[in-house]
């Protein structure tokens, strides 16, 4: 159900960094939900209390919030286009 990128930010907890993590795909089970993570960072530390970090910038609504744009699929693969180029630049750094 997941598949796995690059590693990503260090975790707030454990300063390790995470793995990348995102859906093989979308499926209706997220576009029945008024929102999904697009991806979202897990700690590989098994010692560490923090599993899954999901971030404000990882999610994508499907439905109108108040106060929200709906976000189109032109604007998601920008998105999603911003956040490859955010991997393998760190990807280089490390």
């Amino acid at each position: 159900m997941e598949k796995y990128l690059e590693k990503g930010e260090k975790c707030p907890n454990c300063k390790i960094p995470m793995q990348v993590r995102q859906h093989k795909q979308i499926t209706e089970k997220q576009l029945k939900q008024p929102f999904f993570y697009l991806r979202w960072y897990y700690c590989l530390n098994r010692k560490c209390k923090t599993k899954q970090v999901m971030p404000d910038e990882f999610i994508i609504y499907n439905k109108n919030k108040k106060g929200r744009k709906q976000k189109s699929i032109r604007q998601m693969e920008e998105e999603i286009r911003r956040q490859e180029e955010h991997i393998i630049h760190i990807k280089h750094e490390i």
